[in-house]
């Protein structure tokens, strides 16, 4: 392991590796290494659920308290975001992603207005199975060309994803509540998502602002709870919008990993504005 760790340090900065011992085999041993992690990253995808329903589960017969379950799964979570995070990273730099100005899973320029119209698209895909519609999205920037962002695609990806989901289900679910649950929605009744992002120097701030449900006040303080959800439990292998628990709580955890944050602003019976705070101007010797 030591050895493929020192050729991997040479073949990402670009230093031809002279060792004696090393060179002849440090290719392939290399190969191996990034193979298995690959494969690591694979076998534990599903780990996240499992894991988060297997302590809700001992949260209901008392093995856990409520309070002892969220400060556990909010460290489980986390450190595991930072596992991936570093092998992703370290496969990437050993084989690049087909992206331009990559830097392992780091991309220098982030296309916020592709990442945002390709969360809307994955987010409408799953609206038209569940609700069989789609609310309308408008999207706004404070400038001209959307702007770009160094940070982690995917993470940025999955926050806006689920978020968008979010506000789409409440807009449908109103309006399927205001017309009857039998009734089929039509397109031109719903109001629109708004999604607007402003750019600085310093940091990039989301809205995403719907006209659904809204939030009551007794709800709002319990949103970003591991397992806590308004929407009914799934059933096995059943595609939905909501029901699982984590979203919410897992996108925060994403933004704040890199330093930002996610906060809501809801009024119950008008609608919810969710906010993205995420940090734009990092420092080259600045520990995340």
């Amino acid at each position: 392991m030591y050895y493929c760790l020192i050729h991997f340090g040479f073949s990402v900065f670009g230093t031809e590796c002279t060792d004696p011992i090393l060179a002849p085999r440090a290719s392939q041993i290399t190969d191996k290494l990034f193979h298995i992690l690959e494969r690591a990253v694979a076998r534990h995808k599903p780990i996240s659920l499992l894991a988060t329903q297997a302590l809700y589960r001992s949260s209901l017969d008392n093995t856990l308290t409520p309070e002892e379950l969220q400060i556990f799964l909010t460290k489980f979570h986390y450190q595991r975001i930072a596992v991936r995070l570093l092998i992703g990273h370290c496969v990437a730099l050993y084989k690049p992603l087909p992206m331009e100005n990559m830097i392992g899973i780091f991309c220098t320029k982030t296309p916020i207005e592709d990442i945002v119209l390709e969360s809307v698209q994955l987010a409408e895909e799953l609206a038209m199975i569940t609700y069989g519609c789609v609310p309308p999205v408008e999207l706004s920037c404070s400038t001209e060309t959307g702007g770009d962002l160094l940070y982690i695609p995917s993470h940025l990806q999955h926050i806006i994803f689920e978020l968008i989901k979010n506000s789409m289900r409440a807009v449908l679910e109103k309006e399927q509540a205001r017309i009857g649950a039998d009734k089929i929605i039509s397109t031109a009744t719903l109001p629109p998502i708004t999604v607007h992002w402003d750019l600085t120097p310093d940091h990039c701030l989301f809205e995403i602002r719907d006209q659904g449900l809204g939030i009551h006040p007794e709800q709002l303080k319990n949103c970003f709870l591991f397992h806590y959800s308004t929407a009914p439990k799934p059933k096995n292998d059943e595609v939905v919008m909501a029901g699982y628990g984590y979203g919410l709580s897992l996108s925060r955890l994403y933004a704040r990993f890199l330093k930002g944050d996610i906060w809501i602003e809801s009024e119950y019976g008008v609608g919810t504005s969710v906010f993205i705070k995420l940090k734009a101007n990092w420092d080259p010797d600045e520990l995340i």
